[in-house]
């Protein structure tokens, strides 16, 4: 955790921590105004709320970008019948 706070301190906007059970540090928030945008638990993203209007993807509350690569593709969870 003191490597996640350094991380922002020093001016990192994205920090994640994983395998610790705390889902606000899989989260990621608008920098400008703080809404979630992207809820993980663990490495899975269970909630994504961005605008990709222009093909960028924005905050939908303030337009801020940020600044990801590639697609969100919703995970499927596998179910099997035994």
């Amino acid at each position: 955790l003191r490597f996640a706070e350094r991380a922002r301190r020093e001016g990192l906007e994205y920090v994640y921590v994983g395998n610790l059970g705390d889902p606000e540090l899989e989260t990621t928030r608008c920098p400008r105004c703080g809404k979630v945008l992207i809820r993980r638990v663990g490495y899975r993203v269970v909630y994504f709320n961005l605008d990709r209007s222009g093909g960028k993807y924005r905050c939908p509350r303030c337009g801020y970008e940020i600044p990801i690569r590639g697609r969100y593709v919703p995970w499927k969870e596998l179910r099997f019948p035994w």
